[in-house]
């Protein structure tokens, strides 16, 4: 499914709380230059948005003017640093300077200032991917904003709280923090921003697969914006539903939700959210398989960007127009759309080296939203396979307990004399099949549920314990071994130890390259396959090996899917977005340092080495 809806949403609705705590602060409570100070704050704030090199250099110059002889002017200097750092994507800068703006307001006494630095370092840290760091800050400035009784403080910081644990897979907790936020936007009729909690609880909702609950947050963010007349954010809203009613498969519902949206959006004369609804249209026509269909609207979709010049979103309606030439059979088409995204991709880079990762994870979740509908049909025509094959060994049960008490009648009316060890050897017989049926059935039932319990409880999560992990694996290999009738040999370490419940990992990460061994003859051309798989833990990163002793080349490994899965496989998680008073643009973490080996180049035999590396993330 996808969520840039979900995106849009909380973009629109921060860039407009962003920045309006500060403006009012008195800056002669702290600073004998407080003219000085409020005039450079006013010229800072005219070019931030818009030239924040600008806003760099007088903030730079007012650093210098006090440095060590006012710490507010100099606070003063580096947070507005830190806001053009920010701008400029250079999160390590921006860290140092909110770091230092933070000791400088410490030393005047400016409690709010303190609070939005914290806050602010809190969310560059996200960005770096350093998670722990990130709640601490986030921590203090909620310990800060309850110091200061700033209800709208304390509610926003236990909002970023929530989304942050929410990240590490600690959804409870999250709901928690939610709720504290929740309570306090409803008692002080901040129903704007109380529906912005009710969004981000319907994504949880969503994640678990609680349905009715997630429509019901969303209805009722949908109804505060009714009431306020603010439709674009309704519209917004729309299209979360109709996202959702994509993942439950409900086609004709979920069109009717991105149509009502798409028409809103029109209305209100907003672009972007236009774009976000034809995205949405074609993803439901694509989820259709009505390719074409999907093509024309991914079209639009993308001509409206190119109207906006907006470089990210062109990149990404250009990918999903890629993908629906490629369904459609349209190769030419797929093949020159393909060439655009990559010289886009290539210069988009190249100018924002920040939001490489950004591109890569849509374009992963492309990818699993695709492999979510392929395994909810799957799943679907391996429930209807298995219940053929119980009720074809009933049915052929039954028909040899019939034929069976046939001849034993027909015995016993030509040898009567025989009855009796007749009719004990028939019901031995009888009594042996049903029973040997019954043990296959059993067997074959018991080992495909486990898998598919599996699959069910982890699809969507993004991440998942690793102990999960290896419990998956288990029961794929025991299935694939009655499926192949082999004796096949698997071998699972960790070095993780008892905490391989609290580290977490991508669900179903190794299992793409497992089926591309056997997809590529491993099966047939090895009487024993045998696969080793191993999570070890090197200082703040995970490395996963897979071995297998396939005697196909490596080159095998170089066909055209797999090559494109390697390029994007990263967390398979739900998009989420920090909710804080700014306009802010997330970096998620990705799979890096992939190694594919020959093992027979390397005297280990035939076979085939797959390495790779990710970021350790613990639910603590």
């Amino acid at each position: 499914m996808s969520s840039r809806c979900v995106w849009f949403f909380i973009l629109l609705f921060l860039f407009i709380i962003r920045l309006n705590d500060l403006g009012s602060v008195n800056h002669a409570r702290y600073s004998s230059n407080y003219q000085v100070v409020g005039n450079e704050e006013d010229s800072i704030l005219t070019y931030l948005e818009n030239n924040p090199l600008k806003s760099d250099s007088i903030a730079s110059a007012l650093f210098n003017r006090y440095e060590g002889t006012d710490r507010y002017a100099e606070g003063i200097a580096l947070y507005y640093r830190g806001e053009a750092a920010y701008y400029l994507q250079k999160w390590t800068d921006a860290s140092q300077y909110y770091q230092g703006a933070f000791n400088c307001f410490a030393c005047a006494g400016d409690s709010v200032r303190m609070a939005s630095s914290s806050n602010n370092l809190g969310l560059v840290y996200y960005y770096l991917g350093q998670f722990d760091k990130a709640i601490d800050a986030f921590s203090q400035s909620l310990s800060i904003e309850l110091a200061l009784k700033n209800e709208s403080g304390i509610a926003q910081s236990y909002q970023n709280m929530a989304l942050m644990v929410e990240q590490a897979g600690q959804n409870e907790k999250a709901v928690g923090y939610y709720q504290e936020a929740l309570e306090i936007y409803i008692d002080h009729n901040m129903w704007e921003d109380a529906a912005g909690v009710y969004n981000n609880l319907a994504i949880i909702s969503a994640d678990n697969s609680d349905w009715p609950k997630a429509e019901s947050y969303y209805l009722k963010a949908l109804d505060i914006y009714k009431h306020q007349d603010l439709k674009t954010k309704e519209a917004t809203v729309l299209c979360n539903i109709g996202s959702l009613l994509l993942r439950q498969m409900d086609f004709d519902k979920a069109a009717e939700m991105a149509e009502r949206a798409l028409v809103m959006m029109q209305g209100a004369g907003d672009i972007t959210g236009e774009i976000s609804a034809y995205s949405l249209l074609g993803d439901i026509y694509a989820a259709r398989q009505e390719y074409q269909q999907a093509v024309f609207l991914y079209k639009k979709a993308h001509d409206l960007a190119a109207r906006m010049n907006s470089s990210d979103l062109m990149l990404s309606n250009l990918y999903s127009l890629y993908l629906g030439y490629k369904n459609a059979r349209l190769f030419e088409e797929a093949l020159d759309t393909h060439e655009q995204y990559q010289a886009l991709r290539d210069s988009f880079f190249n100018e924002n080296p920040v939001y490489k990762q950004v591109v890569v994870n849509h374009e992963l979740e492309r990818q699993l939203a695709e492999r979510e509908l392929q395994n909810y049909k799957a799943g679907l025509r391996e429930k209807a396979y298995w219940a053929m094959l119980i009720v074809t060994v009933l049915l052929a049960g039954g028909i040899a307990l019939y034929l069976i008490f046939r001849r034993k009648s027909a015995e016993r009316l030509v040898r009567q004399h025989r009855f009796g060890q007749k009719f004990i050897q028939s019901e031995m017989d009888t009594h042996f099949v049903f029973s040997m049926l019954s043990s296959l059935q059993g067997h074959i039932i018991n080992n495909v549920a486990v898998l598919l319990r599996k699959i069910f409880e982890n699809t969507g999560k993004g991440l998942i314990p690793l102990s999960h992990e290896i419990d998956f694996l288990n029961a794929y290999f025991c299935v694939q071994r009655q499926r192949f009738s082999k004796d096949i040999g698997f071998n699972i370490e960790s070095n993780i130890g008892l905490n391989d419940t609290n580290v977490l990992v991508p669900f179903m990460v190794t299992k793409p390259f497992i089926e591309n061994s056997i997809t590529n003859g491993l099966f047939n051309e090895q009487e024993h396959p045998q696969f080793n798989i191993a999570f070890m833990r090197q200082g703040d990163k995970l490395e996963v090996t897979i071995e297998d002793n396939s005697p196909a080349p490596l080159g095998s490994y170089k066909n055209q899917h797999l090559e494109e899965h390697l390029k994007k496989t990263g967390i398979p998680i739900a998009e989420r977005r920090l909710f804080v008073s700014r306009r802010r643009t997330p970096v998620q973490y990705a799979i890096s340092a992939l190694r594919i080996e020959d093992k027979a180049g390397s005297g280990m035999g035939p076979g085939t080495r797959i390495r790779f590396c990710f970021p350790i993330v613990t639910v603590n």
